[in-house]
């Protein structure tokens, strides 16, 4: 009978523990001195437990490289920094100028034993909070200004205002020619301390016309001054092309006319064009709409009954 023998050795393999490793999102900044600073550590890991951070230490440092001591805030105060994985601390902390080092330092306990990452680090400096005025936007954005339509501009402020400071918004046109009564402040929502719209009537702006808006804003309390511009490109309408009815004559509400509008030409090149068809009996009448806008360019319809004048009976198409 055959039987099987089986031989067998042993040893032991060292199987060391990794070291958690800390992150912090971003790079080096320069924030406003009364900005509020976030930094975030939440990226920090452990190879033994990658799903779960509860066992991790957090510890933060903050270092002015200036003194090379702890930083401190305004008030000369040393600055707690916590043990969370992240941090967050409130506008007008830190003074302008200031040039501090943070770190973070992540460690967790396992047999007794601490293991600790190696630090990370992120220089952040502070500068003096400047009243800035970086865009102004419409309401539609990258397109051209139609001058028919009423238009909604804002000015928006980059860095917030420091404590009881307001800002007041003083809008004007370079170049061209506008009414005054055109121009309607409005604020929708959004507090006037950080941005205002503007408002242009509709038919206030000359479609051959070149506008450049300017704002002046400015703080009351530290009297800073910023101007932004902006430039409103007219939307040209098209031009050159005619149109035609046939038959150019007959019974109201029972001749079917086909009108057909042919060689229009936008100087934008905004191609395909978009039609619609309008009549109007008298110049004293109201216009009144005979389709939809669509690409077609002509129309079969039915009219009804011009004003008489010299005989005939006439009907403007529009």
């Amino acid at each position: 009978r055959n039987t099987s023998l089986c031989g067998y050795n042993s040893f032991s393999i060292s199987v060391a523990i990794r070291n958690p490793v800390a992150k912090i999102d971003g790079t080096d900044k320069t924030i406003g001195a009364s900005q509020p600073l976030i930094l975030n550590g939440s990226k920090s890991f452990d190879y033994d437990d990658l799903d779960q951070k509860k066992n991790l230490i957090f510890t933060w440092k903050c270092i002015d490289l200036s003194t090379n001591i702890l930083c401190k805030d305004t008030t000369g105060t040393t600055i707690l920094l916590g043990s969370s994985d992240s941090i967050s601390l409130p506008a007008n902390t830190f003074n302008v100028d200031s040039n501090m080092q943070f770190s973070l330092v992540v460690s967790k306990v396992k047999g007794g034993i601490t293991y600790s990452s190696s630090p990370v680090y992120q220089t952040v400096k502070t500068q003096a909070a400047k009243a800035v005025v970086p865009q102004m936007t419409m309401s539609k954005r990258n397109v051209k200004v139609n001058p028919n339509a009423d238009l909604l501009i804002q000015a928006v402020t980059l860095y917030p205002l420091s404590q009881n400071d307001t800002y007041t918004y003083l809008w004007q046109v370079i170049g061209g020619v506008i009414n005054s009564n055109a121009f309607i402040p409005v604020e929708r929502g959004v507090s006037a301390l950080n941005s205002q719209y503007l408002k242009i009537k509709a038919f206030s702006l000359d479609p051959s016309g070149n506008y450049t808006l300017s704002c002046q804003i400015k703080a009351t309390k530290s009297q800073t001054i910023e101007i932004t511009t902006f430039t409103l490109v007219m939307n040209q309408p098209p031009s050159g092309g005619i149109i035609f009815a046939y038959p150019n004559n007959g019974t109201e509400s029972e001749t079917r006319f086909n009108l057909t509008a042919i060689g229009w030409e936008d100087p934008d090149q905004d191609n395909p064009l978009n039609y619609s068809m309008y009549y109007q009996v008298g110049h004293s009448a109201g216009i009144v709409k005979l389709s939809s806008t669509s690409l077609s360019n002509s129309l079969i319809t039915v009219l009804p009954a011009g004003e008489r004048a010299n005989g005939t009976y006439k009907i403007t198409i529009i």
